[in-house]
């Protein structure tokens, strides 16, 4: 790859995307570019993992076009951690098959989304440069709707209040 340097160009690192032909990368360089340098950086790129399955609902029907997240993380490092984004992303086929790669080795939690679903199966574990793993099964459940009201002390509506559904602290 070639990109365009600016005068005294600083680099802390390169770093390298995953892709169905590769994993991600992160190389520190702390190197100054100058205009004029043509020596080339060599990058040398690991095969990425591969995950491969279906996702299904609890009586083992298909669950078109829902949405996989990897994380190249153990579990504990992203649970209850909003926001925190995938490694990867991916969509199942209208039969529920997904297919993802881009991944480096080691640890990996790999789940589904869907409208109106939860996951309530996962897969995790660690997995190789270059290792395909399949017949992995992602299970999700319909989710349900709470209603209610948020009232005062003499049961006026409150407005603007924010509410958290989960477990009870």
């Amino acid at each position: 790859a070639r990109f365009p340097v600016e005068a005294r160009l600083f680099v802390q690192g390169i770093k390298v995307m995953g892709s169905a032909s590769n994993a991600p990368l992160q190389i520190p360089l702390s190197k100054v570019f100058q205009v004029g340098d043509h020596d080339p950086i060599e990058v040398h790129v690991k095969r990425p993992a591969v995950f491969k399955g279906r996702v299904i609902d609890e009586e083992g029907n298909s669950v078109p076009g829902a949405s996989i997240q990897v994380w190249a993380e153990k579990r504990w490092a992203i649970e209850g951690i909003s926001g925190k984004e995938p490694t990867v992303t991916g969509t199942a086929d209208a039969n529920g098959n997904f297919g993802v790669g881009g991944m480096p080795g080691g640890p990996f939690v790999l789940s589904a989304t869907a409208d109106g679903m939860f996951a309530v199966q996962r897969a995790m574990g660690g997995n190789g440069f270059g290792e395909v793993l399949e017949n992995i099964e992602i299970v999700m459940a319909r989710s349900s709707m709470i209603q209610g009201d948020v009232l005062d002390e003499n049961n006026n509506g409150v407005g603007g209040a924010t509410i958290e559904v989960g477990e009870a602290k």
